[in-house]
Parts: structure tokens; sequence; C-alpha cells
């Protein structure tokens, strides 16, 4: 009920949006007691048991700044695939103009280790 139901209709418009965690938090609380009570937990169950992973005897529930995180990144990969689209062309003009303006050889997606805007404004 959990994974079929509510975590695909509450996830679904959550990467269009921009939560914080104490807002996700806060909507999640009352919905998340009575889901846990109806998939066989214990309302009072350890957070880290509820969110841990099955293999680590966890229920696997996801939080939903989690759910979010996912899809927003998704959905840029779903448009930086699609190039030909008015958003994709956007994202890629996007890009380019970082990489120009970060002045390194190395694409700014892979240089993490490299400080990114070296460049100074002066006024």
């Amino acid at each position: 009920m959990y994974q079929a139901i509510y975590r695909l209709s509450v996830g679904f418009p959550l990467p269009m949006c921009y939560f914080t965690f104490k807002e996700l938090d806060r909507a999640q609380k009352k919905a998340h007691r009575a889901m846990v009570a109806k998939c066989g937990y214990n309302r009072n169950s350890s957070l880290a048991m509820l969110f841990g992973p099955t293999q680590l005897g966890g229920a696997s529930f996801f939080h939903l700044y989690v759910l979010q995180g996912f899809g927003q990144i998704a959905y840029f990969l779903k448009q930086w695939r699609s190039p030909k689209g008015s958003p994709g062309k956007m994202l890629g003009i996007t890009v380019s103009w970082l990489q120009f303006c970060t002045s390194i050889s190395a694409s700014v997606f892979t240089a993490q280790t490299c400080p990114l805007f070296t460049w100074r404004a002066t006024i």
C-alpha cells in the first residue's frame, strides 16, 4: 500500500517543487504515522528502523525530501538527454554558459575538486 499508492501519488508532483526539509517533514508527519500503522508497524517505532533499508532490518520508507531530490535529478537527466526540445536547448545553453564562466577545461559536472568560479568582479 505504501509503495504502490502513497509513494506514487505524493511523489509525483514533488520534482516540480522546491520545498525545504522542514516543510516536507511537517507535511509528512501525520500521514506517515497513519501509514506506518496500516503497514503493520508500531506508530512509535524508531525513525532509523522505518527509513532504513530492508537488508539491515528496516522498513524502507522514503522521506519526501529524498523523493523530491530523486525526481529533480531524473527530470534534469530527461531534459539533458532530449536536446531538441525547448527545455533541453535552454539547459544546454545554461550549462555551456556555466562552463564558459568557470574557465576550466574539465566538465563542471566531473571536476569536483576544482574551484568553479575563479574570476572576481570589479566595481
